[in-house]
């Protein structure tokens, strides 16, 4: 398993300098103490979970008005009567074009192969030009789930003293129109890891 773990990183960095990832050096050399800190934790007593999201970590802002046209995170919850953890990745997508794009499957990389799962829409929006009834402005904020085991066996491959986190790649597949490729650093999945371990010895 050890000889898997290790060729499931290298298969990932290798992806990570072949494909035109949607990355920034800004937040690659965001450390794993900096997501734990900036993960926000939602609760309420008449909620059976605990919420977590590393979204206010990063986030890369375009143009004058400062809009957030793609954003890679994290969400997690935990029962707090079972202390079972459920993990999602959530993928904001902003484009413009003549047709919605629909994205319906994301592929990535695991110790045992690839894997390709189904999303989740979790919000669709679109807003025409006024001076072209073709073309416009679309919005898809999609996600699926993830084990807890893969992003464990991801944040054991963060190393804070190197500097740079090697980082897991996602391809999100649409029904039409071209692929969108990002990544989540390791340091990210280690740093939520690490605020709901936190969390779970101080409050629960």
């Amino acid at each position: 398993m050890r000889i898997l773990l290790i060729l499931f990183i290298a298969l990932s960095l290798f992806a990570c300098v072949r494909a035109p990832y949607y990355k920034s050096p800004e937040q690659q050399s965001l450390s794993d103490e900096h997501f734990k800190v900036a993960t926000t934790v939602r609760t309420d007593a008449q909620d059976a979970f605990v919420a977590f999201t590393t979204r206010p970590g990063f986030e890369q802002k375009e143009g004058p008005m400062a809009l957030v046209k793609v954003d890679t995170f994290l969400r997690a919850y935990i029962n707090k009567n079972t202390r079972a953890r459920i993990f999602e990745v959530h993928q904001l997508i902003n484009y413009t074009g003549k047709k919605r794009r629909d994205y319906e499957t994301v592929e990535y990389q695991t110790a045992r192969g690839p894997k390709s799962v189904g999303l989740t829409q979790l919000r669709s929006d679109a807003e025409c030009l006024l001076t072209s009834g073709e073309v416009c402005n679309y919005e898809e904020h999609i996600g699926f789930r993830v084990s807890g085991k893969l992003l464990r066996e991801i944040a054991s491959s963060y190393d804070r003293n190197k500097g740079r986190a090697p980082s897991w790649s996602l391809k999100f597949v649409p029904l039409s129109g071209q692929n969108f490729q990002t990544r989540i650093t390791a340091a990210e999945v280690k740093g939520l890891l690490d605020k709901m371990s936190e969390y779970e010895r101080a409050m629960m």
